[in-house]
């Protein structure tokens, strides 16, 4: 029985003591896990914090690399357009040069323009005439020619100029008449692509020699040519023309009016 009672006081007094401290030690323990989930949470929440800043300095870091990206583009994009500013220039340019080019081509010839001609070619009398009636001729069928030639042009198409012609038929007694005339001539002339048609009228003195005869008389020419330019400094044609001699002496029974045409090879100068 005295066992017994001790066993119960022991309980009881464990019951009474050991059992507060227990639960007070639990209490802190648990108080102890709270401050730590706390603890815990609040590392969490720091964590999160330094993330978020983290995160917004990312997104600063990305804005800023957008705006660069943004910046660099638009100078892109301003070099571009300096770019296409350019080539617009360029393209300008390059119509300028092309309308310059395919557009309406300059006048072959312009006030100013000058021509210096060298003809060789053949003579034909054909036609003379004493009052009113047509003689039988003494001269071989064909001569021989040349002829240098000034011309400055007033415009595209009219020029005046100057020549100088040389000119021999042999007759069938074997003897040879000269004429050399010298003229002041004038003329017109129609352009198509690289061809050339000059229409000419020329006026001057004409000495003749035939025999020891001498006479100093006038003569009228008119021609025509055909020309192709060659390059810009030569042209090369033909040219006809029919010259008027009138022979007049004191004795209207002898006059005689003795007409050529004249058939030439033309190398023409511009300059």
């Amino acid at each position: 029985m005295k066992k017994a009672q001790i066993l119960i006081i022991l309980l009881c007094f464990f019951v009474i003591f050991a059992v507060p401290v227990f639960a007070q030690s639990d209490t802190n323990s648990a108080d102890t896990s709270s401050s730590d989930t706390q603890s815990a949470n609040a590392g969490y929440s720091d964590n999160s914090a330094t993330d978020t800043g983290s995160s917004d300095v990312n997104s600063a870091d990305t804005n800023s690399a957008d705006s660069d990206y943004s910046n660099k583009s638009s100078a892109d994009t301003g070099s571009a357009d300096t770019n296409s500013a350019d080539d617009g220039s360029s393209d300008n340019g390059s119509s300028g040069s092309e309308s310059d080019y395919y557009g309406a081509a300059p006048p072959l010839y312009s006030k100013g323009d000058k021509t210096f001609n060298i003809s060789l070619g053949l003579l034909f009398p054909t036609l003379f005439i004493r009052q009113g009636k047509v003689l039988e001729t003494n001269m071989t069928p064909v001569g021989g020619a040349g002829c240098l030639i000034f011309n400055y042009f007033l415009n595209a198409h009219v020029f005046l100029g100057g020549e100088i012609s040389g000119q021999f038929n042999g007759t069938l007694a074997n003897n040879t008449l000269f004429i050399i005339p010298i003229g002041i001539r004038g003329g017109y002339q129609f352009l198509a692509w690289k061809m050339e048609f000059p229409l000419t009228l020329a006026a001057g003195i004409a000495p003749q020699k035939f025999l020891d005869m001498a006479y100093l008389g006038l003569y009228i020419k008119g021609s025509a040519a055909a020309y192709y330019r060659f390059s810009p400094d030569w042209s090369f044609g033909m040219d006809l023309s029919w010259s008027w001699f009138p022979e007049w002496t004191k004795h209207a029974e002898k006059n005689v009016d003795g007409n050529f045409i004249n058939l030439m090879l033309t190398a023409r100068y511009h300059f």
